[in-house]
């Protein structure tokens, strides 16, 4: 029963135990439903962090991206270059 919701009726049920049973059972009777309501409350938060949880997988950078960006700065100069120097070939 902690998992459902507390409904206005709970309370009303709960209201007309404790006048029944008179004011020496009454911290008992208020105790037992104020851990129903802590327990719903609990239950609800824990559905809300359940449903915003997402996890995100992030790729190990292993320098591959690095190495990329740096063959492409340096690969595109050092061919032009090479082109350029090599004997016999058109400038």
């Amino acid at each position: 029963m902690p998992n459902q919701p507390i409904s206005a009726e709970d309370l009303a049920v709960t209201l007309a135990v404790r006048e029944d049973l008179g004011l020496q059972h009454e911290p008992a009777v208020i105790g037992e439903f104020l851990d129903r309501v802590g327990a719903s409350i609990d239950a609800r938060v824990d559905e809300r962090l359940a449903a915003s949880k997402t996890v995100a997988v992030k790729a190990p950078d292993d320098g591959g991206t690095a190495l990329a960006v740096c063959s492409l700065i340096f690969g595109i100069p050092i061919t032009a270059i090479s082109a350029t120097a090599t004997p016999g070939s058109p400038r």
